[in-house]
């Protein structure tokens, strides 16, 4: 399944920084105290532009951030079956366009070229199922081995990929050690 780039730990809290690592604190201990995997799990979702946190649960996360879905269109679906089934990308697309129409198959490659230059190697379903499976994995160990996901938006413009860091249950935000 292919995932998104992932960060350590300590990349994923220095990302995060003191305050928002603080805003982290309650997902954290939703995460800790739950009984067991559903969706209703939190993400949090850092834009580092604008230095900000959302925080959401993992089955709202496509509503929140939506994901790019055009490479899954029933024409390069069905285009990938048949390259898999031996056919050449000629005769492949051949019977795309057979099965499709000129005009559907046109469409669909347009869709797909123009949401890969413009979200190179970023959030796409495939992505998204991945991080899903990923969190389950990560959360059958034990409350104490329990990570929270935590989506790094790249920068717009920049060519990067988000990339998924994982932040700990038992990690606590450094609070102040001054007296008052």
């Amino acid at each position: 399944m292919p995932l998104l780039p992932e960060c350590s730990d300590a990349q994923t809290a220095a990302s995060l920084g003191p305050q928002l690592l603080e805003r982290m604190q309650e997902s954290l201990s939703l995460l800790r105290s739950s009984p067991g995997w559903h969706g209703g799990l939190p993400v949090g979702v850092l834009d580092r532009c604008w230095r900000s946190l959302r925080l959401t649960s993992l089955d709202d996360l496509p509503a929140e951030l939506p994901p790019d879905a055009s490479g899954e269109a029933p024409e390069l679906v069905r285009y990938r079956d048949c390259l898999e089934r031996g056919l050449s990308r000629w005769r492949a697309e051949l019977v795309c366009r057979e099965e499709f129409g000129d005009e559907p198959w046109r469409w669909a490659l347009r869709r797909y070229w123009t949401a890969l230059d413009e979200t190179r190697g970023r959030w796409t379903l495939a992505s998204y199922l991945a991080l899903r499976h990923r969190y389950r994995e990560r959360f059958g160990s034990g409350p104490a081995d329990r990570c929270c996901p935590v989506l790094i938006l790249a920068r717009p413009g920049s060519g990067d990929s988000h990339q998924l860091g994982w932040l700990p249950v038992r990690h606590r935000a450094i609070g102040h050690t001054c007296p008052h």
